[in-house]
């Protein structure tokens, strides 16, 4: 309670900048495939390890750094969350070029000092937190990726409508419209499953499951959008001045972006066979 009423007025007031420090060389969700660690000292905690993709680092003010802190199950017993000042000492940030465009670092700690009180969630208890920001995040970005897929299909159905062959508009063409509609298809199965998780989780309601149809599918619908957009516009839409390049980087990256569709398929289908068997 201390540290929210310390911290998230000023979040919210964009006074304070946060970023998760979470994936590692492996660039895998799963507990057991995370290696940095907080040794405990007498003073407090040291934390050594490596971080990858950490958005924003470089104007972060603090960081939440995920550590091992003892021994770990895969259910994410014996990890801790640390809030940590990106001014501490031993941390080093390196930018990461990517296909988006966007700005994140590798995070490099040595040694790095935390005090019982950077603690989030309790020592050896921070997964379940990890786990509702995931939920939290994923969501977002889903609703996130429903914009990128709804203006790359904007900017395919104008380009298609003044688009002149054989005396027409290629818009007019049985083919064009067959693959406009797929994408429009797309764009709103993403939109209803996005939305149907972000209602559940901001009436605190359990929604792991939407979350993860939510990902699975615009992962993969977003691929097919952009693919089609691209398909279309013929070879403009390979301009870097003209913008839907930078949808179909945003695509790729966000089908990457916390699981792809397989990794959020593993976890529905069990869902799946629990309904079966309480319905008998």
């Amino acid at each position: 309670p201390e540290q929210k009423k310390a911290l998230l007025p000023k979040v919210v007031q964009g006074e304070l900048i946060l970023t998760m420090a979470l994936t590692e060389p492996e660039a895998d969700y799963q507990p057991e495939f995370l290696k940095t660690r907080a040794l405990r000292r007498r003073d407090g905690f040291a934390i050594n390890g490596t971080k990858l993709f950490v958005p924003n680092a470089h104007i972060a003010d603090r960081l939440l750094v995920v550590c091992r802190t003892g021994r770990v199950s895969a259910n994410g017993k014996g990890f801790t969350v640390f809030l940590v000042s990106r001014e501490t000492e031993g941390i080093g940030l390196v930018p990461l070029i990517t296909a988006m465009g966007d700005k994140q670092s590798e995070v490099v700690f040595q040694k790095v000092s935390a005090s019982s009180r950077d603690v989030l969630g309790g020592v050896g208890a921070g997964w379940p937190l990890v786990e509702s920001t995931l939920r939290k995040a994923t969501a977002i970005q889903c609703v996130q990726t429903v914009g990128v897929m709804q203006e790359a299909l904007a900017m395919t159905a104008d380009y298609t409508s003044k688009r002149i062959q054989f005396g027409k508009p290629i818009g007019s063409f049985q083919a064009v419209q067959h693959r406009l509609a797929d994408m429009l298809t797309d764009v709103e199965g993403a939109r209803w499953t996005s939305y149907q998780a972000v209602s559940l989780l901001g009436k605190g309601l359990p929604a792991a499951r939407e979350v993860a149809i939510a990902k699975a599918w615009t992962s993969d619908a977003c691929q097919r959008v952009a693919y089609a957009a691209q398909h279309l516009h013929g070879g403009i839409g390979m301009d870097m001045e003209y913008d839907l390049h930078f949808y179909f980087r945003w695509a790729k990256a966000m089908e990457l972006n916390l699981g792809v569709a397989p990794y959020h398929r593993l976890s529905i289908g069990p869902t799946i066979m629990d309904d079966r068997i309480g319905s008998t």
